[in-house]
């Protein structure tokens, strides 16, 4: 719940103390819509391409943190849930490819 800390003290740009809670529940509710295409991304991408594309959006969001817009956040909130899926998925299929057995 880091997101709401770093909100507490934002009032400029119509960030609240709220839109931390809101913006986790968009990460995590497209993180657990995404899952279900992970591996077709997977399957159609590889395993490298999306772990590399799949990391962008958790670069983008720590980025729109410095100076934060409700719309970006949010926006960006999506883009790291579709982003932790895939991640997700990819990182489970190199593990697995990887390990004895």
């Amino acid at each position: 719940f880091m997101e709401s800390i770093v909100f507490k003290d934002y009032k400029k740009h119509g960030i609240t103390i709220q839109t931390g809670f809101y913006s986790l529940a968009v990460v995590y509710s497209v993180l657990g819509a995404s899952n279900f295409i992970g591996p077709a991304v997977v399957n159609k991408l590889g395993s490298r391409m999306s772990l590399f594309l799949s990391v962008i959006p958790n670069v983008a969001f720590i980025f729109s943190l410095y100076e934060p817009y409700k719309l970006s956040v949010f926006l960006l909130s999506a883009l790291l849930g579709l982003g932790g899926g895939v991640l997700w998925t990819a990182n489970g299929e190199v593990i697995a490819r990887n390990s004895p057995g």
